[in-house]
């Protein structure tokens, strides 16, 4: 009997194995989701460990399988809950369903860029969504194959066996006992393969619908990419061969009210979509707006004086708190809606408006008040004109009413240059040139409209107000972000620290050079964006940065090479931030012995430096391993050729651990003599006392015997001769110069200084003086103040200072020198 269920419990588990592995091979050339479910499964089946079981202990291990599984059939998800999920799954899945029919009945040749954009953000979120829930079925077909495989007991299996093979026997209860534990595995196995025949029908109808959507947005993407590339080659009919008797201006109104209309539903939707996020923006703006009230009561409590010019501008701007806190602050909140539906853009810039009007208002001279207004007429107008139908009468009519009025206002600007006048000369160059072009641009569109190209026009057109948008945006988005880092660099709490006192100048730059790199990327962008070119710059990019590079047996791709060059060069940068951080802030407030701080950032700078590089190498796809080859051939290198520079490194090194010499130290070496300004990793700068600076390779002072005057301490001893005539008194004179070295402060005490009666000289007697001074860089001054002092007190005390003098004795005689007949 048990044989006989042990045969159908096998056929029935074959069975439903076979079921479930059918629509896994359907999935399987879908979607790879399953396909490591089953890999985990094997490995651990084969990692499972299984020990031989006793007769008398089948009782035992057979109640603990049956509670255990009891537990587990316990957790398993319910009926209900699998159903509401597939319910749900399936109404999400209806309505893709419905809007696949829609858009494939769509002809999106005929749909304008605008169009186009918003339909591959509305069809890109719902990718996002159908990701979602097959990452959420997926996720629970896993749970399920998982909690079967370690459900699945290797002691049943066993036991199962040994009854097939009759090479067990045990009474009727405990056969009764193991009939009910097998039983119970088959109805509890039956019941997770129905869950997960469920979620795999799920799971599949869900893959099904990405690959149309995915299929739809490629479609999209590939008509814009068309349109972007002949943007500037279609060709519209001629404004002098338009029909302009059948234009009627509430057909013109009428388009916009429902464009407008649909592009605020899909607007309504998107923001309903991100609440979160929504309500995150709107506390963020609110903290912005209190933020810069207290930032404008600070700085009026404070002295605002020597400021930068981006803090003079800061000042200035948060007069009027809540519109710069508006601006800056929504302009920022900007980036936290991907993928945001054009309407959302221009409606930001409509509510931005009215900031921008209030600040300029107190920036601009009176006479430039015409022009701000007009400023906000363009925008309204751009905001109109995003909503009419291309191609039509009204459509071409307003975009050339929008082109004449920015055309005729640049006129005086580009005519008379003392409208606007700015302090810096380049920048009034660089915005008269940008007026130029502009007004070019729109020359060219104005023709362009006529003509028929109205696709370049609108592009024109459209450059300037957007340019002028996004310029403000970022100009204001600078000032905020330059000037208050700058106030907070000068703040009395970051003044604390050393790094900050010593390099503020610095890293003032520092924050301006980086914020307004920034911005000009983003500037770069928005131009792209404004002439339809970004996607296909941006795929430009990507493909020369991308596409594999082959030479001979080694394929590489230039993304690969700058980001190895770019993390080095980032370490680099990094390990120098932190050597300055170690020797201004950290270890001055260490008490170290001479030369370790060196040694702690030298190695911190080569540690960072390595490990830089070998992200850098690991992350172009070297195996760490190779570099083996690239030392060895290093080591070639060193045997050959490069053998002084490698001595000079290992010197380097050597120096750096065993500190002899040390950075200000006056040392010796050979004949040359001076002071050590610096010391690399081969060679070493030493300033000699006359001004030259001379490199001396790092092996020569470890090799060559060098004399440090300053190891250990500053002191010198100094020696000075000097004598007396003779007849003078030796022990007054000793007396006397004694005198003069305890009155002078730069003399140590200690050790105690010397006179010593040196010797008696042809023409003095020599008195030699032996002191010693903590200056040391001052000791030739020090012994010069010496020379004077002994010089002045030998004279108020009348001792003669001789000088060498030689005595003539001359003998005479009667008579004739020899040889002299007269």
């Amino acid at each position: 009997m048990i044989k006989f269920k042990k045969e159908l419990n096998l056929s029935i588990l074959g069975l439903l194995i076979g079921c479930s592995l059918l629509p896994l091979t359907m999935l399987q050339a879908q979607e790879n989701v399953v396909k490591q479910m089953l890999t985990d499964s094997v490995s651990l089946s084969q990692r499972e460990v299984v020990i031989p079981i006793k007769e008398e202990e089948l009782p035992v291990v057979l109640s603990e399988i049956k509670v255990r599984s009891l537990k587990w059939a316990n957790s398993l998800p319910e009926r209900s809950e699998i159903n509401a999920k597939l319910v749900k799954n399936d109404s999400f899945l209806v309505v893709v369903d419905s809007l696949l029919f829609v858009v494939r009945r769509t002809n999106t040749k005929r749909v304008n860029v605008r169009g186009l954009i918003n339909l591959e953000l509305f069809w890109k979120d719902q990718r996002n969504k159908l990701k979602i829930e097959r990452d959420g079925l997926s996720s629970a077909i896993k749970r399920l194959q998982a909690d079967r495989q370690k459900q699945t007991n290797s002691q049943l299996d066993q036991i199962e066996t040994r009854f097939v093979n009759d090479s067990i026997t045990i009474d009727s209860r405990t056969e009764s006992l193991a009939l009910q534990v097998i039983g119970q595995q088959d109805s509890i196995n039956s019941e997770v393969q129905w869950r997960k025949d469920l979620l795999l029908e799920g799971l599949n109808n869900t893959i099904t619908r990405l690959i149309d959507v995915e299929l739809i947005v490629e479609d999209i993407e590939q008509t814009l990419s068309e349109r972007e590339r002949n943007l500037y080659r279609h060709a519209e009919t001629p404004m002098y061969q338009l029909d302009y008797k059948g234009f009627r201006l509430g057909d013109s109104v009428s388009s916009f009210s429902k464009r407008f209309g649909g592009e605020w539903k899909a607007f309504k939707s998107y923001l309903m979509s991100k609440q979160n996020i929504l309500f995150l923006a709107i506390g963020f703006v609110i903290m912005i707006v209190v933020l810069f009230y207290w930032l404008r009561n600070r700085l009026n409590q404070k002295d605002l004086t020597n400021l930068t010019a981006f803090q003079s501008s800061l000042v200035s701007i948060l007069n009027q708190p809540l519109s710069a806190a508006l601006l800056f602050g929504f302009f920022v909140v900007s980036g936290f809606f991907a993928n945001a539906p054009p309407l959302m853009d221009d409606l930001m810039i409509l509510i931005l408006l009215v900031p921008i009007l209030q600040l300029h208002a107190r920036l601009i001279k009176p006479d430039l008040m015409p022009y701000l207004w007009l400023f906000a007429i363009l925008i309204l107008i751009r905001f109109i004109d995003g909503f009419m139908p291309q191609y039509t009468v009204g459509y071409r009519l307003l975009l050339l009413l929008f082109s004449l009025i920015q055309w005729i206002a640049l006129l005086p600007w580009i005519r008379e240059k003392r409208i606007l006048e700015l302090q810096n000369k380049r920048l009034n160059r660089i915005i008269y040139f940008t007026f130029w072009i502009h007004w070019i641009g729109l020359t060219i569109a104005i023709i362009a409209n006529f003509l028929g190209f109205v696709d370049m026009a609108r592009v024109f057109t459209e450059a300037l107000v957007a340019n002028l948008i996004g310029i403000i945006i970022l100009y204001f988005s600078c000032i905020v972000l330059i000037g208050g880092l700058h106030f907070l660099l000068g703040n009395t709490w970051f003044q604390r620290f050393n790094v900050v006192r010593i390099h503020e100048v610095y890293l003032k730059r520092l924050v301006s050079r980086i914020v307004v790199f920034i911005a000009l990327i983003c500037w770069v962008r928005m131009l792209l964006r404004v002439f339809y070119v970004r996607r296909s710059v941006e795929n430009w990019l990507t493909s020369l940065l991308t596409d594999p590079i082959n030479m001979g047996s080694i394929s590489f791709t230039l993304s690969s090479i700058f980001y190895f060059f770019l993390i080095i060069w980032l370490s680099v940068l990094i390990s120098k931030a932190i050597k300055v951080v170690l020797n201004d802030d950290i270890l001055v407030r260490i008490p170290l012995n001479k030369g370790v701080p060196r040694m702690i950032t030298a190695i911190s700078q080569f540690t960072i430096i390595v490990f830089g590089v070998l992200f850098a190498t690991r992350y172009i796809g070297m195996p760490l391993d190779q570099l083996t080859i690239i030392f060895s051939a290093f080591s070639v290198g060193i045997g050959f050729g490069l053998q002084n520079i490698f001595n000079n490194l290992v010197s380097g090194v050597i120096l750096l651990f065993e500190r002899p010499i040390q950075i200000g130290d006056t040392v010796e070496v050979g004949t040359l003599m001076g002071v050590v300004k610096s010391m690399g990793i081969r060679s070493s700068n030493i300033k000699t006392f006359d001004g030259a600076e001379v490199i001396v390779p790092n092996g020569q002072l470890i090799s060559q015997e060098v004399i440090n005057w300053t190891l250990s301490d500053r002191h010198r001893r100094i020696e000075v001769i000097s004598g007396v005539a003779y007849g003078s008194d030796v022990h007054r004179v000793k007396k006397l110069l004694l005198q003069v070295l305890e009155e002078n402060p730069d003399i140590m005490k200690d050790p105690k200084p010397l006179v010593l009666f040196n010797a008696m000289g042809e023409s003095s007697l020599d008195f030699r003086m032996l002191f010693w001074t903590a200056q040391f860089d001052d000791w030739v001054r020090v012994k010069s103040e010496i020379v004077f002092a002994v010089h002045d007190i030998l004279y108020a005390n009348d001792i003669e200072i001789p000088f060498p003098q030689r005595d003539l004795h001359i003998k005479s005689f009667e008579g004739r020198f020899p040889g002299n007949d007269e």
